[in-house]
């Protein structure tokens, strides 16, 4: 049997609703050097799903650091990143409404970018043998 607790909506004070606007952290996105990677926006609405803002919105995508990745010009919600180099950088997205009943809304994602040319050496063991 499944119960339902029934609680007056004047006890429900004091419970702060999710933000409007606001989705779940981007975790640090891993990539090499030599690749691109298209990124897709949405909207979230206040349960958390995703809602489609293409329509609606206007988007606008940067790079904290042009020495390490580039952006294209969006399209629609989409974006084409390009990691140059080795380092931290952060990708940077704004959705504005188009008649400007929303938003602005910002998302920064953190992108760790790995070099995948060889700068050095390392040496692996094999499994020992008795003479």
């Amino acid at each position: 049997m499944t119960t339902c607790k029934v609680v007056k909506k004047s006890a429900m004070r004091g419970a702060a609703p999710k933000a409007a606007g606001v989705g779940a952290e981007p975790e640090n996105f891993q990539i090499l050097d030599t690749e691109n990677s298209k990124l897709t926006y949405q909207g979230v609405d206040v349960h958390g799903h995703a809602v489609d803002i293409s329509a609606v919105a206007t988007l606008t995508v940067s790079s904290s650091d042009e020495a390490l990745a580039t952006v294209d010009t969006p399209v629609g919600m989409e974006v084409t990143a390009k990691f140059l180099a080795p380092g931290q950088v952060s990708i940077i997205a704004v959705a504005t409404w188009n008649d400007g009943s929303r938003g602005p809304f910002t998302i920064t994602t953190p992108v760790t970018i790995s070099g995948s040319a060889a700068v050095g050496l390392t040496v692996t063991f094999g499994t020992p043998t008795v003479r």
